[in-house]
Formats: C-alpha cells, sequence, structure tokens
C-alpha cells in the first residue's frame, strides 16, 4: 500500500495535469536477462547432484507481458502514467535413461508496478518516435524444485521444492515508434533495463538467505527488452465527465 501511495505522490507533485485524452495499454514483449548469480546457483546444483546432468536451459529470452494505463498530453512529457508488468525465466538440468529421471528446475517471476513517460521527439502525421523513461517496484520470487523419479527396480517417486523472495526497484530507458489510427495506437519499443534487488531469502523466514562461495545471491533484471504494445484511447473529458 505505501508503494502505491508513493507512486501517487510523485505522480502528483512532477507530472502536468492538462490531460488530452486517456490510453490503456497492453503488451507483450521479449527480455534477455543478466543472471549471473542464478546461472551459478544452477551449475552448483547440477554439480552437486553427483550425476551427468545436462542444462537444457538456463534463463534463455523469454516473454513479458504488461498492463499500462496512461494520460497522454502536450509539452515536454507527451505521456505519462502507471503500468505493471510480469516476467518470467527459469532453468533446468536433467538426465534421464531407463532407470528413471532427475530434473533440477528453477523458476523466478519478477513483478514490476511504477511509472512510465514518454517525450515525442518527431511526428509524422500519423507515425511518431520517441524516448521513455521508467521507475517501478520490483518483487521476485524464485522457486527451485529437486524432482526424482526412478523407474528401476522399483518405482518411487520424490520432489522437494524451495521458495525465495527479493525486493528491489528498477528503471528501463529506450526509444519507440509508434502509429495512430483513430482511437487505436499500435507501438514498438526497445530498451535497457537496470535491476537493484536485495538478497533472496526463503520465503517465511527472512533468516535464511541464499549464499554461494560466502557471496549473497540476488536476481539481476538487467537486461534488453523489446515490445509491443496496443493503445486504446478514450476522450480524457469524456471519463472525467
Amino acid at each position: 500500500m505505501r508503494y502505491k501511495l508513493i507512486l501517487a505522490i510523485m505522480l502528483s507533485v512532477t507530472l502536468p495535469v492538462n490531460a488530452q485524452y486517456l490510453s490503456i495499454g497492453l503488451r507483450a514483449g521479449l527480455g534477455v536477462y543478466s543472471m549471473e548469480d542464478l546461472e551459478s546457483f544452477q551449475e552448483f546444483r547440477r554439480k552437486e547432484s553427483g550425476l551427468p546432468l545436462q542444462t537444457t536451459e538456463s534463463y534463455p529470452i523469454t516473454p513479458n507481458f504488461r498492463f499500462e494505463i496512461a494520460n497522454n498530453v502536450t509539452g515536454l512529457i507527451n505521456k505519462y502514467g502507471l503500468f505493471y508488468t510480469f516476467n518470467s525465466t527459469g532453468a533446468r538440468s536433467t538426465i534421464s535413461d531407463y532407470s528413471g529421471r532427475l530434473d533440477l528446475d528453477a523458476v523466478i517471476i519478477g513483478n514490476q508496478a511504477g511509472i512510465t513517460i514518454d517525450h515525442v521527439l518527431k511526428k509524422r502525421t500519423l507515425l511518431e518516435h520517441g524516448i521513455y523513461a521508467e521507475a517501478a517496484y520490483l518483487w521476485t520470487r524464485l522457486k527451485t524444485t529437486d524432482y526424482l523419479h526412478l523407474i528401476f527396480p522399483e518405482e518411487y517417486e520424490e520432489a522437494e521444492s524451495y521458495r525465495f523472495k527479493s525486493n528491489g526497484i528498477s528503471s528501463e530507458f529506450g526509444l519507440f515508434l509508434q502509429y495512430n489510427l483513430g482511437n487505436l495506437r499500435a507501438r514498438m519499443n526497445l530498451g535497457y533495463q537496470f535491476g537493484l534487488s536485495g538478497k533472496l531469502y526463503l520465503l517465511n523466514d527472512k533468516r535464511y538467505w541464499l549464499v554461494l562461495n560466502n557471496k549473497s545471491l540476488k536476481p539481476k533484471w538487467d537486461g534488453i527488452r523489446l515490445g509491443l504494445q496496443l493503445d486504446f484511447m478514450f476522450n480524457g473529458s469524456l471519463i472525467l465527465q
């Protein structure tokens, strides 16, 4: 609740109020992130198993999804608003043969809620391009699962999971290209995100956190992000009446 209040105060103090129209946007995108700590942790898990597991995935390029509501204005700032983004990626090391299989999985989810602003650099009839900046509160959840399924000499199945959490902040800066057509606006953006997260604590006990080689492990959401967005435009004066 306090983070929502902080965002509302920031918007009311720093941004213009002469909204011309409201937009609601839905975005799907791709992101690649610098998860060095968690990649090292996955390799540690693989080696500790004592088996020749193969890592088939290690925090690859993955999709993200976003909801946005914004005011569109004239002036130095052309759009400002609030957004929520869902991010997810993970890793898997596995081995299987006639006797069974062993999977070491890690799934990490990052949630972002924050503010975004746009500045249009140039407009050509219906086509515009410009720059954007964003700041957000970032909360992360990590789930690791060790799954063993034996078939021979007798069937046996076991799974053990741990859940961790981390909180932090993020910012993103980039370029956008958008096309306006009536009450719709299509947009493509390319930017770089900077993430600053804390230690990964056990979800229900902050006395324990992930450590490898005397170093506390943290999620690193730094990376390039590409997105495609569709905005639905509404006349601000009609909505506010």
